[in-house]
């Protein structure tokens, strides 16, 4: 099956009229009406199958099957709302852009540096049509608990969940009825293509607060987590290949890369130390203080929202920043942490440089 549809793609008749189409993927011929023409003769041989080294055959399975990637025009509206995205804010929400200096410090940095800016230099949007089904079934099922959660609370809306970046995106056509927001998950290179596969994973992000997809409203925070990408590495030439390459652009010499995704929050539990609920003006008012935000020992499940029967658990946690010496853990920005990837839909792919 798999050298057949590699043969296809070879030949350029993925989308042969001999072929039932099933989503996008060519699934049972028509000649095949029963189960003894899907008999084999026992003279028949096979050979090993091996992945087709065209490169062409390689994105033309991946463009039929799973996801693809386009470039985002410099000066579109998209480019602009991703440009103001980079500029990164001080612990007090003043612009730092072109305020001086900004070194990077703290827990999370893994590539300390200094600069004045983040400079957008390429944008890629995802098209994953799979991913996003799943994504919108996941908002939607979100979107009935919180229409239950506020009958049971006896209010008519719940409290805007708002996030630094909401200005830029509003032109974007978010859902604001499930708290869908963008936010930023700052990577390393050698992730970039697992994330393009097969979208985020919360097990495999073992934080401070837990197992889940850490995600920031700031690019400063997301910046923290990214390393660079060098030219010419042969241990990223797969990446340099498929996203430059591919695209007839020139690598920048060194850049970082950051998935701007969207996220659905719905209604989120707020915390200072990641272990208790906290007080914030945007959580509703029987979300008590003291209330465990996990709801066992093992951190990979929130707990469950007050007095709401049948059960639903928080849809997010919400660390705030503040003081140390208060009880917060955070003191520079918040982060967002979602403990189902499925709320997690990767929307475009950011390459920029530290300036």
């Amino acid at each position: 099956y798999a050298w057949r549809r590699w043969h296809a793609a070879k030949s350029g008749d993925m989308g042969s009229r001999n072929a039932k189409q099933i989503g996008t993927a060519s699934i049972i011929p028509n000649e095949v009406s029963s189960k003894a023409d899907l008999e084999i003769p026992e003279s028949t041989t096979f050979e090993m199958w091996s992945p087709p080294r065209n490169r062409n055959a390689i994105r033309a399975l991946r463009d039929q099957l799973m996801w693809n990637t386009s470039l985002v025009s410099k000066g579109s509206l998209e480019w602009n709302v991703l440009q103001n995205l980079l500029i990164t804010e001080d612990a007090t929400g003043s612009p730092t852009r072109w305020a001086g200096v900004v070194e990077r410090w703290g827990r999370d940095v893994r590539e300390p540096g200094r600069y004045k800016s983040l400079r957008l230099f390429a944008v890629w949007r995802i098209e994953a049509p799979l991913r996003r089904d799943k994504y919108n079934l996941e908002l939607g099922e979100i979107r009935h608990h919180l229409v239950r959660i506020k009958e049971q609370l006896g209010v008519e809306a719940l409290p805007h969940v708002q996030t630094n970046m909401d200005a830029c995106c509003e032109r974007l056509n978010l859902d604001n009825q499930a708290a869908e927001r963008l936010l930023w998950h700052g990577t390393v290179p050698e992730v970039v293509p697992a994330i393009l596969e097969n979208g985020m994973n919360e097990r495999f992000s073992d934080g401070h607060f837990g197992s889940g997809v850490y995600l920031a409203e700031d690019a400063a925070k997301m910046d923290q987590y990214v390393t660079s990408h060098d030219a010419g590495d042969p241990s990223h030439e797969l990446l340099e290949e498929g996203l430059f390459n591919s695209h007839q652009l020139n690598h920048p010499g060194k850049c970082f890369y950051a998935f701007l995704c969207r996220t659905v929050l719905g209604h989120p539990i707020f915390t200072k130390d990641g272990k208790v609920s906290s007080n914030s003006e945007m959580a509703i008012e029987r979300t008590s203080p003291g209330l465990p935000v996990f709801a066992d020992p093992s951190q990979e499940e929130l707990a469950f929202i007050p007095t709401i029967s049948p059960r639903v658990p928080f849809h997010s946690m919400i660390i705030e920043q503040g003081p140390l010496e208060q009880g917060y853990s955070l003191a520079r920005y918040r982060e967002f942490l979602v403990m189902n990837s499925r709320q997690v839909l990767p929307e475009y792919l950011v390459a920029y440089v530290r300036d």
